[in-house]
């Protein structure tokens, strides 16, 4: 925390030098031209006849304050889980833990089990959903895929329409068995 205050110090001595400089300064006209010798443009505001030096205060003193406010208040996260069963409606044994679980794009932690059972666990934004942070859930096996496309099962289940979704509560998605997709060049066929 001190070190907070002290880069809003020195943010703050910044931005009051670059004022006090851009108040002070003196402007120089160049003979031949009789124009000034530092013309600025910044988008938004526009030309500025100042010197580069006072500019460099104010806008350093703006970033320090932005970075340390931004140190100061950091983002609350809140853990959410995602909880569901893989199902085989095939008649091939799959060991699901030797397939790959991936939720896109945030990283997360999880529990597979052999029998299929998952729990996906991470922490969100604080005010944002789970749909909000994640496309989709996604696990690869030899054998085959599972892709849950989360925004989409939510609006269905929100909608009261066919869903993935079997309950959701305020941080927890539970989903109905999802079966897999088979890769018909590995099973030899459609199962």
């Amino acid at each position: 925390m001190t070190t907070i205050i002290f880069v809003y110090g020195i943010s703050a001595l910044s931005i009051v030098l670059g004022f006090i400089a851009l108040l002070t300064q003196k402007i120089y006209i160049d003979p031949t031209t009789k124009e000034p010798t530092v013309e600025v443009e910044i988008k938004f505001l526009g030309k500025l006849k100042t010197n580069i030096a006072a500019l460099a205060f104010l806008f350093l003193g703006i970033a320090l304050a932005v970075f340390a406010f931004g140190k100061s208040y950091p983002v609350k996260k809140v853990e959410w889980t995602l909880i569901g069963q893989l199902t085989n409606e095939g008649n091939q044994t799959i060991n699901w833990e030797e397939g790959t679980l991936a939720v896109l794009p945030k990283p997360f932690t999880f529990e597979l089990t052999e029998q299929g059972s998952f729990s996906i666990t991470l922490d969100i934004e604080e005010g944002k959903t789970i749909e909000d942070a994640i496309q989709m859930i996604d696990y690869s096996h030899p054998v085959g895929r599972i892709c849950i496309r989360l925004k989409k099962e939510y609006e269905e289940y929100s909608n009261g329409r066919e869903s993935l979704i079997q309950d959701a509560t305020e941080n927890v998605r539970r989903f109905r068995p999802v079966p897999i997709q088979y890769i018909p060049s590995q099973t030899g066929g459609s199962q």
